[in-house]
């Protein structure tokens, strides 16, 4: 738990093979991969909690990133080498964003899939964690793919990763929680303008807006009435959440927007 600094050395060719090498050093904040290393290995790094950054050689040889290699490790930015032809599952869940050497990869959707994201069953009780999703830079696209960290690993998931056609730009379908969805699915449209899931966030606005005014979280809120995304309804629970968590900034938002719609009627009239 104590340890700050590993110097790797130029002969060692892969970390581990023996599982956990590095497992849960608390105090591990940045590594860097020397060119040399092939192969990381099953859980080497998994539930390093202060692990922020790991930088690879523009040189380095890296093939193989094994099974949760970095599970739970908070890692900012990681920039993967080209070189990187297997990436195992869960080997980078609790990653925030990723990219690529060069803009070049030859790792596949799903694997990129299997790498960031941790699958539960529907009987799991697990909390909400709001926005946890990673952000990949796919080469070649000035917009990033959201892939929610954890998800429901129902049939149909299944089957589109069975058959290869996974499309990651709808995966936000399969996140563990339905506020997380609808997040995720919020934050689509915003970068992609899809007509699919405005109408998820439409459908579902009556629950993302309560939530949001109850944690606080203004500015996504402010986004999405802009939109206008919610419902009469929605406002009105959402103006009822607001009240309840004392978050007043909203609650005079909605006033001004109420004020806004009912002096576009009069003047439609």
């Amino acid at each position: 738990k104590q340890l700050k600094d590993i110097q790797f050395g130029t002969g060692i060719k892969q970390i581990g093979p023996f599982q956990r090498v590095f497992f849960a050093c608390k105090s591990l904040e940045e590594i860097t991969i020397p060119p040399q290393i092939e192969k990381i290995g099953q859980y080497a790094f998994s539930f390093c909690s202060n692990l922020r950054h790991v930088h690879f050689a523009t040189n380095t040889k890296l093939n193989n990133i094994e099974e949760k290699a970095f599970y739970k490790c908070p890692l900012e930015h990681v920039i993967l080498p080209s070189s990187v032809e297997v990436l195992q599952a869960c080997s980078l869940v609790g990653t925030q964003e990723i990219s690529f050497f060069n803009n070049h990869t030859t790792l596949s959707n799903c694997q990129l899939l299997h790498a960031v994201s941790d699958y539960v069953s529907n009987t799991d009780k697990i909390s909400v964690k709001d926005f946890d999703f990673c952000k990949i830079w796919k080469p070649e696209q000035d917009k990033p793919i959201i892939i929610p960290r954890k998800m429901n690993y129902s049939a149909e998931l299944n089957r589109l990763i069975r058959s290869g056609s996974v499309n990651l730009r709808q995966i936000y379908r399969f996140a563990h929680h339905q506020v997380v969805r609808i997040e995720l699915a919020f934050i689509f449209y915003q970068l992609y303008q899809e007509e699919e899931a405005k109408k998820y966030v439409r459908r579902y606005g009556k629950v993302l807006g309560p939530h949001l005014a109850s944690i606080g979280e203004n500015e996504m809120l402010k986004d999405l009435l802009d939109e206008n995304m919610l419902s009469e309804a929605a406002l009105e629970e959402t103006r009822k959440a607001a009240e309840i968590a004392g978050n007043t900034v909203v609650q005079a938002y909605l006033l001004q927007c109420c004020k806004k719609t009912k002096t576009k009627k009069s003047m439609s009239l």
